[in-house]
């Protein structure tokens, strides 16, 4: 196991990916004003919290690209650069 483990006669466990952080991309078709006030970010939460905190990862970010369904070609591009830029920077290289 990388990301959690058991621990022996208790309902707990270790979180072994402490110390490290995420960020997290989300393309969708659904509105974001929809999926902020409808849904409440659910799928956003459960990647979060249920999966990445669970196992230790914090903080964990979230940006989110909407709608990608019946977006321009420049709107797609301009998110690619964004997200190629935000690479470079997080990965440590300029």
């Amino acid at each position: 196991m990388f990301a959690m483990k058991d621990r022996e006669n208790s309902p707990l466990w270790d979180k072994l990916l402490k110390g490290r952080s995420a960020h997290i991309i989300v393309t969708m078709d659904t509105p974001r004003w929809y999926n902020r006030f409808i849904y409440r970010h659910a799928g956003h939460r459960v990647m979060k919290t249920n999966i990445l905190k669970f196992c230790g990862v914090s903080p964990v970010r979230v940006t989110e690209i909407s709608p990608i369904k019946g977006s321009t070609e420049a709107f797609r591009l301009k998110w690619l650069d964004k997200m190629m830029e935000m690479g470079m920077k997080q990965g440590g290289r300029k």
